[in-house]
């Protein structure tokens, strides 16, 4: 429901490797991050929505829920487009589906993020740059 044109993206898990790439200073690009194989996703989806699950059923922080499992998201990057707004839908999700935000309400997420895009990237960079080294 939140990307479901197919005219514009590929619907579906990605069939493919994923990856972000980022040129610094010169024209060839380097891998900012790797995104997990193609191959692994549906166990790695699995896992992830048996998270939001018991996370919800087990009374764990809403908004610690709500991150861990959109930073989740984001690590496995599942989709070859739309990841970022499915990342950001599904925060608002976790939140709502624990009775954390009174119903009608939507954070303003992206404004969120945008606000301080630099610490945001700086995060998924550390996290991400930790593993680079053991991918080929």
């Amino acid at each position: 429901m939140v990307i479901e044109d197919a005219r514009f993206v590929r619907l579906g898990l990605r069939d493919e490797g994923g990856f972000i790439v980022q040129a610094r200073g010169t024209n060839m690009p380097t891998s900012q991050y790797i995104s997990a194989r193609h191959e692994d996703l549906c166990g790695l989806m699995d896992g992830l929505v048996a998270f939001a699950d018991r996370s919800t059923r087990g009374g764990m922080n809403p908004v610690v829920a709500a991150a861990c499992g959109a930073f989740g998201f984001v690590y496995i990057h599942p989709y070859v487009d739309g990841n970022g707004r499915l990342h950001r839908w599904q925060i608002r999700h976790a939140l709502a589906a624990a009775a954390y935000s009174p119903p009608g309400l939507v954070f303003p997420v992206s404004a969120a993020i945008l606000r301080d895009i630099g610490s945001y990237r700086t995060v998924l960079e550390f996290c991400s740059s930790s593993l680079l080294p053991f991918i080929e």
